[in-house]
């Protein structure tokens, strides 16, 4: 426990000495005020869930209750909006959109 909180604190120190140097090293602060464009694909994997009731004579046959139906998909999402700047502070607007698709099949024996 004590190496650990010696090993933090001496991390610490030397960080608290390095970031001013790399601040004061800047020439001007940027601004980070104007529009912005966004987008990112995505891929998704999962297990879907189907509960069947059978109020008929084909449940004597062995149906199954449950069905797990593995389900593969992709997404995508774009997004803007706009930042403004005023001293230290960033305020902005954003707004986006997803579309998702997911598929997924499952089959029984005959």
């Amino acid at each position: 426990m004590r190496i650990s909180l010696l090993s933090a604190t001496s991390l610490a120190t030397t960080l608290l000495f390095l970031v001013p140097g790399a601040v004061l090293a800047q020439t001007a602060p940027h601004d980070f005020s104007g529009p912005y464009l966004g987008a990112s694909l995505g891929a998704l994997t999962g297990t879907g869930t189907i509960d069947l009731d059978f109020d008929n004579p084909g449940s004597q046959f062995g149906s199954p209750s449950r069905v797990e139906v593995p389900i593969l998909g992709a997404s995508g999402t774009v997004s803007g909006g706009y930042n403004f700047q005023l001293n230290s502070f960033v305020y902005g607007l954003e707004a986006d959109g997803t579309l998702l698709y997911a598929t997924g099949t499952a089959s029984a024996p005959s």
